[in-house]
């Protein structure tokens, strides 16, 4: 599976489903998991750009964003950067196809999960869940 996106938590009645922002290049992906995350219960908006991920999170504010460390324009890895810097409480899970010590380390300053693609969707379910859930 290609791509990847990432969440923000928001302080919102815990009654109402949780939002995931996908930013992946690969429209397959990024359709494929908003399926996969729909079926969980999310609330998810999909997009392929960096840019417009920052957009989407300006007026959506998603709980947690999944991106793609390689995206078009900005990469994923400034794409997270930015959502942290504006968004503290947000977590972000960036995935990749290769893992460079550049951006694992990155990732780490952060605080961010970096997954290696292609990842199983039950990974990245039981991840978010543990995230929102405060345990993470």
């Amino acid at each position: 599976m290609k791509g990847g996106f990432a969440l923000c938590a928001n302080s919102r009645d815990e009654s109402v489903n949780r939002r995931l922002l996908v930013v992946d290049y690969d429209a397959v992906t990024a359709e494929t998991l908003k399926l996969i995350f729909e079926r969980q219960d999310y609330d998810v908006e999909a997009c392929r750009t960096g840019e417009e991920g920052m957009s989407i999170a300006e007026t959506w504010q998603p709980d947690i964003v999944i991106a793609a460390v390689i995206l078009k324009g900005m990469n994923g890895l400034d794409f997270a950067k930015r959502v942290v810097a504006r968004y503290p409480g947000c977590h972000v899970i960036l995935l990749t196809t290769v893992v460079n010590p550049w951006m694992v380390d990155g990732a780490r300053v952060l605080g961010l999960d970096l997954y290696t693609k292609p990842v199983y969707p039950a990974v990245l379910i039981d991840r978010v869940g543990v995230l929102l859930s405060g345990l993470g």
